[in-house]
């Protein structure tokens, strides 16, 4: 995903002409065959795919009976603007097919690589991140990266971030830089810096990858950290190998 997220769009108007976005309320129907009961339902989501290591058919209709005359070749990449998702008896909903043309959607069967750009939350968190994209960052004006303001930061350039950007996924998917000022996680990275976490007062919470609690620190305690990540919707602190604490449970200052 470190192509320049205009230029990946334009890609797929080339393919199919221009793909309309158009809003659509969310629809269920449910199908039942022999003794298993399915109920589907649409939802507006977008974002960008990876289709399957193999050439796939296309279909004309969210439920994938109407085959169209048209193929996706494999790996190649395409912007999708909504999701069928399906329950089958008691089994959790997966997503069954993606919208990626007006009319025309893809299997969700072999699809890889998928980011959505569908807001999901802020994680507020100050830091900095340098521009790493050859053709520089992109700025946008919505948190739905939508409205490109026409500024670009030129790469290598340095930033202070005040939150990330998560989407429906809890993925980070990019940075405020300024007020009403956005760029793409995909452009920039986050500067790592050597610092000092004092816990809170309450103490803090001591994670590994998985995120299970290991220990608990006290509060005003003082810990070393090597580097900051984002996993589990938050940004954590490095402070030993494979352990890490919630940047929301105390205070940080980097090293001079």
């Amino acid at each position: 995903m470190k192509k320049s997220f205009v230029v990946l769009f334009g890609a797929v108007l080339l393919s199919f002409g221009a793909v309309v976005v158009a809003a659509q309320p969310v629809s269920a129907a449910t199908n039942v065959t022999s003794s298993v009961t399915e109920k589907f339902s649409q939802s507006d989501d977008f974002g960008v795919l990876t289709a399957p290591d193999y050439s796939q058919q296309l279909y004309t209709d969210a439920k994938l009976t109407k085959p169209a005359n048209r193929t996706v070749p494999a790996s190649s990449r395409w912007r999708y603007t909504a999701v069928l998702g399906v329950i089958r008896g008691n089994d959790p909903e997966r997503t069954y097919s993606y919208r990626v043309a007006t009319n025309l959607w893809l299997p969700a069967e072999g699809v890889r690589f998928l980011t959505s750009y569908q807001p999901g939350t802020s994680v507020w968190h100050h830091d900095i991140v340098q521009v790493n994209n050859n053709a520089g960052a992109r700025v946008y004006s919505d948190l739905t990266f939508k409205k490109p303001t026409g500024r670009v930061l030129p790469k290598g350039s340095r930033w202070q971030f005040a939150r990330g950007v998560t989407n429906r996924l809890d993925e980070l998917i990019g940075y405020q830089v300024g007020t009403n000022e956005f760029v793409l996680e995909s452009d920039a990275s986050i500067v790592q810096r050597r610092g000092v976490f004092t816990a809170q007062k309450g103490g803090a919470d001591i994670v590994n990858g998985p995120g299970t609690v290991q220990r608990k620190v006290a509060g005003g305690s003082r810990w070393r950290t090597t580097s900051v990540t984002f996993m589990h919707n938050r940004f954590y602190y490095q402070i030993a190998t494979y352990l890490w604490v919630d940047s929301n449970l105390g205070t940080w200052m980097p090293q001079k």
